[in-house]
């Protein structure tokens, strides 16, 4: 992966570039400090954690919205609901790909539940602010896999000529 994305990003150009591939994925997370001159890409070092991916963000949100949820209608859809809480996972992936290009937005989940005959709604409001507080831990362990790669290939950040960032989350 780190051999494609350096070579997606146009460095197949015969000169000689250093760039740190940082791949966050659905469900792992790698950073990779590779050389590329000609048609020969190189990987310095490589790290990361093969238990975090973008499912952990959304599964963060998930876990906001349901707290919300449970607050406003006393109902944890997190026991004895499942189709209720697969509903807040995908409500929240898809509020996090639009935090990615919105400063906030509106998340409104009908009839998640029925009690005493009686549809029972989300509606919320998230900004980008507050999705980035709730993530920063996952994103600081990744930083820490970034400066253990620049480590093992004896280079600093100033060393890069890119940073490529890949992967779907």
């Amino acid at each position: 992966e780190p051999t494609a994305a350096s070579l997606a990003y146009g460095y197949g150009d015969g000169a000689r570039h250093t760039a740190l591939v940082y791949d966050l994925g659905g469900g792992t997370f790698d950073v990779s400090v590779v050389m590329v001159e000609g048609e020969v890409t190189e990987v310095l070092a490589s790290h990361g954690n093969n238990h975090l991916g973008g499912d952990d963000f959304d599964d963060l949100l998930a876990e906001r919205l349901a707290s919300q949820f449970q607050k406003e209608h006393g109902v944890d859809v997190r026991h004895d609901h499942p189709s209720a809480h697969a509903r807040l996972w995908w409500a929240a992936e898809e509020a996090k790909k639009k935090l990615s290009f919105e400063p906030f937005v509106k998340i409104r989940e009908e009839s998640l539940v029925i009690r005493n005959g009686r549809p029972l709604h989300l509606e919320m409001e998230i900004s980008r602010q507050e999705y980035e507080t709730l993530i920063r831990s996952l994103v600081e362990s990744t930083l820490d896999s970034v400066s253990q790669a620049l480590r093992d290939a004896g280079r600093q950040s100033s060393d890069m000529d890119a940073i490529l960032l890949v992967g779907g989350s």
